[in-house]
């Protein structure tokens, strides 16, 4: 889509009576980089550059240099972009020259300044009559040359209470160029329509494939490709309409690109800045952009787009050391993504890796050949490991606090984890239950002789010598 920052205007059913009448002007931007899109039949009210009851959009102290610019543009043979220029900068506050500005532009800005701040048009000099729309809608000026008196319509304005109501705007443009995929939803907008004297009411939608919705903003899903005329039908609370047509292109689903072919760095060292390339190609001739994670927590990497087939790079350094699973994908202009392709990059770091009933590595942070911790694979967590005096090592691959599995590094095999019995620790066991039983035997003894000693006397039985007679 071209930007275009000057235009003809063709106005119709001005109300008779004013200077400006029914035809076809030039037109200029009031607003720097504020749209308005083309074919649209806009509802539009005019005033005069010298209007005191012009909108607040259009108050500005330079009108005078504008009409004085527009009067003596032939003096300095501007071009049209050139005077769009000049017109910017004196009336758009946000707008900033662009660098090493044409002279003719300075100059232009120089005289208006210095002549134009009390110019006023004669009949037959131009003037700038401003046409305002809804606030959604770029401000702008038209070129109208002032007749003479008496020469347009009876010199009277119209009776405002006998103005008819004005029709609505539809305009469908903010979702132009409309362009999706057979079978997948696509959005329309039509929420630039307006009515400058009252509210729309409804929104009609045609799709040109036999359906139709009603909305403001509604969506819509093609089941065959093609090109379809749409149409947008709006009406206002006085029963009046106006309608935008455009066209909807519907083509067969993206393919992805290939997964792409990357080259770069996999042993690098902390802090220090590393390159890496990718390639891949689309079968639809789309253009292509690459996404690098760098597996660090910090943020991916996109390119920009480039043609089709064209090598990406991007850079990036670590600031720890670690083993850093970076992937990298290729997705076209369509948002349809390649598969990844992944790269190890071990900064600053050994690993060995461990391809048995569990995958994963294990990763030597000081390099000095001890493993430090295991990556599993699967989990995408670290957990942790001991090496014992064999030079094996025991990992524990859910972090329970409890050893897991065995791996011998000089063969890479890994088994269950079995815990040895402890001679030691049975030794004394044993010395303890021997020591419960003959304690518990003593004491037996001790309760048996006791109960001995406490059996009471036969009290029955008295000695011979201390028996009475009877």
């Amino acid at each position: 889509m071209v930007r275009v920052v000057f235009f003809k205007m063709n106005l119709s059913d001005v109300p008779h009576g004013f200077d400006i009448t029914d035809g076809e002007y030039l037109g200029w931007c009031v607003q720097y980089g504020i749209w308005m899109s083309r074919g649209v039949n806009h509802t539009a009210t005019l005033y005069s550059s010298y209007d005191s009851n012009m909108p607040d959009s259009f108050q500005d102290e330079n009108w005078s240099k504008i009409n004085y610019v527009l009067n003596h543009k032939q003096d300095y043979n501007l071009y049209r972009m050139q005077l769009q220029t000049v017109i910017w900068y004196l009336i758009d506050d946000n707008y900033k020259l662009p660098p090493n500005p044409h002279s003719n532009v300075l100059k232009m800005i120089s005289d208006a300044n210095e002549n134009g701040s009390d110019f006023c048009p004669e009949p037959g000099d131009v003037i700038a009559i401003l046409t305002s729309f809804d606030t959604s809608v770029q401000r702008t000026i038209l070129e109208l040359s002032l007749p003479e008196p008496g020469e347009n319509g009876n010199g009277s304005i119209p009776d405002e209470g006998n103005i008819s109501n004005h029709a609505p705007t539809a305009n469908a443009f903010p979702g132009e160029p409309y362009q999706g995929f057979v079978n997948s939803e696509m959005i329309f907008d039509g929420s630039h329509s307006y009515d400058l004297d009252g509210n729309i009411v409804s929104w009609h939608w045609d799709f040109g494939d036999g359906t139709n919705e009603t909305g403001e903003i509604v969506t819509h899903v093609y089941s065959n490709i093609g090109s379809y005329k749409v149409t947008l039908i709006v009406t206002d609370d006085d029963n009046a309409t106006d309608s935008y047509s455009t066209m909807a292109s519907i083509i067969p689903p993206s393919k992805p690109p290939t997964d792409p072919i990357v080259n770069g760095t996999k042993i690098g060292h902390k802090n220090t800045e590393y390159m890496y390339t990718a390639v891949s190609t689309d079968f639809d001739n789309d253009t292509i952009r690459y996404i690098f994670d760098w597996d660090d927590g910090t943020n991916i990497t996109m390119t920009v787009f480039f043609e089709n087939g064209t090598t990406g790079n991007a850079t990036h350094n670590w600031t720890d050391a670690g083993a850093y699973l970076v992937k990298i994908s290729a997705e076209d202009e369509n948002s349809t993504t390649s598969n990844t392709t992944e790269i190890m990059v071990l900064v600053d770091v050994d690993i060995e890796f461990i391809d048995d009933v569990i995958k994963g590595y294990l990763i030597d942070y000081e390099k000095d050949g001890t493993y430090n911790v295991f990556y599993n694979n699967e989990s995408g967590e670290k957990t942790g490991v001991e090496q014992q005096d064999n030079g094996t090592y025991l990992i524990d691959i859910d972090e329970d606090g409890k050893w897991d599995y065995t791996y011998d590094s000089e063969v890479n095999t890994l088994s269950k984890y079995v815990q040895e019995k402890d001679e030691t620790n049975n030794d004394v066991v044993w010395y303890a239950l021997g020591l419960g039983v003959i304690l518990a035997i003593i004491l037996l003894i001790i309760i048996s002789l006791a109960k001995k000693k406490e059996k009471k006397p036969n009290h029955s039985y008295v000695p011979k010598k201390y028996r009475k007679k009877w």
